[in-house]
């Protein structure tokens, strides 16, 4: 993990053919796969935040690392981006209301990002728990959570569930850039 500037975490996100979704990007993580499910995780966070934002950003992508690590190429290829964010964010608004940042977490839930994926998440585990949650994200039949169906969580394809941890192993997968796949951020 990397405290870096804001124009350094910007240029991660300089590709071509990548067009920026957030007005102010506060973190990144990229894996790079080198087979036999072993993963180098490279996180930049923005310098200057608070002690509250810090932590729900480095939650944030922790999150993904683990998505990266932990979700088979299908499957996270299925996902919605939206479905990608709103599970990390999920992860860092958790962290918020465990640690009583009220600020932080009303800041996470009002944020437009994640397109809904955020309350839907918070709804599924406010009724159905965190596991099943985690087993959604990891082999359920949908690309996104609808807010207005929270058992929808318990719509998973059992015998992925059963492999998801054999299924990896990227071999030869290239790098995860993360806005695509990452980056916690606060559009106006």
């Amino acid at each position: 993990m990397t405290i870096v500037d804001r124009f350094t975490l910007e240029s991660l996100f300089k590709s071509p053919g990548y067009a920026q979704q957030c007005t102010s990007v506060f973190g990144a993580t990229r894996t790079h796969p080198f087979g036999e499910g072993r993963y180098i995780h490279a996180i930049s966070i923005l310098s200057g935040l608070s002690k509250p934002r810090l932590e729900a950003v480095a939650a944030h992508e922790f999150a993904h690392a683990w998505l990266n690590e932990n979700l088979a190429p299908s499957r996270k290829a299925a996902l919605a981006r939206e479905a990608l964010e709103g599970f990390c964010e999920l992860i860092a608004y958790d962290l918020m209301q465990e640690r009583s940042y009220e600020v932080e977490k009303s800041s996470i839930k009002e944020n437009p990002y994640t397109a809904g994926q955020l309350h839907a998440f918070v709804a599924a585990e406010s009724l159905n728990g965190f596991n099943a949650v985690l087993d959604w994200v990891k082999a359920g039949e949908a690309a996104k959570l609808d807010a207005d169906d929270p058992d929808g969580v318990r719509a998973v394809r059992e015998a992925e569930l059963a492999k998801t941890s054999a299924a990896s192993d990227s071999g030869g997968l290239p790098v995860y850039y993360s806005h695509v796949a990452s980056a916690r951020c606060q559009t106006s």
